[in-house]
């Protein structure tokens, strides 16, 4: 069963540059006054759970929008049969220094509020923050891209909040981290970075309970012992066709497209 994230995505990638641009200006229109807002809050202006995902799911509309690329649509009604404009170009602004036109929400910036983007889009500060905000908190989305060329953490990093920079900074290994090891202990859970594995053994940076990496529970002398769940699970694998991803060995089932994995 589809997800609500891929049903509209399927919807808008059926749709032609003016009838998509049509729907994301309608649904990012209802949206408006929650795709702003920032998830850090103080306690007396704290956000629901609701605020929090009409927030993200802004932020998910505005990156699809800007990754998609489209032939220019404006938001005028009397622009919409006509989607062959090319994109803006920076224009000087009213006291000299150049604008440039966000991609994302479309206002115009100047160079100290913008940031142009491997691909050569500009990102004003706001949907740049949206931007990583969405890749930390959804790893579909990760790591951070426009038109399919990811952008650089370090290259954008002075453009973000410093708070949720930071914050990005001390997630970005395990993102990138395809094997990754958390504390054994459930009442921890925490990820252990490369810098507390020692050979076979991984150090938690924050309870000091020492995980075994190839079967993930405590710390032992010798072989691994045997996990019957995940022998069944094996075997039902077997059965079913599955394979194991060869990047983060994690089990994968087959539904559309060859059986070639890279």
């Amino acid at each position: 069963m589809a997800t609500a994230n891929e049903s509209w995505q399927q919807v808008l990638d059926g749709a032609d540059d003016a009838t998509a641009q049509v729907i994301l200006d309608l649904i990012l229109g209802d949206a408006d006054g929650h795709d702003s807002v920032s998830v850090e809050q103080d306690a007396d202006t704290l956000m629901t759970d609701y605020d929090i995902a009409r927030s993200i799911y802004a932020a998910e509309l505005k990156q699809y929008r800007g990754g998609r690329t489209f032939t220019y649509v404006t938001t005028a009604p009397d622009s919409i049969n006509n989607n062959t404009s090319p994109e803006p170009e920076p224009i000087e602004g009213p006291n000299g220094p150049m604008l440039f036109s966000c991609i994302i929400c479309q206002d115009m910036f100047d160079a100290d509020h913008c940031w142009q983007v491997p691909c050569q889009h500009y990102y004003c500060d706001g949907c740049l923050n949206d931007l990583f905000r969405v890749a930390m908190e959804n790893e579909q989305a990760y790591p951070p891209r426009c038109c399919t060329q990811t952008v650089p953490f370090e290259d954008v990093r002075i453009m973000l909040e410093p708070n949720f920079a930071a914050r990005f900074a001390a997630k970005k290994e395990e993102l990138d981290d395809s094997k990754r090891t958390y504390c054994h202990l459930p009442t921890c859970s925490t990820y252990i970075g490369q810098s507390s594995k020692n050979e076979d053994a991984a150090t938690c940076s924050s309870c000091a309970a020492v995980t075994c990496i190839p079967c993930k529970q405590t710390k032992h002398d010798g072989d691994c012992a045997r996990d019957e769940a995940i022998e069944e699970t094996l075997k039902l694998a077997e059965s079913e066709g599955w394979q194991k991803c060869p990047a983060c060995e994690r089990m994968v089932e087959l539904r559309t497209g060859c059986n070639h994995m890279t």
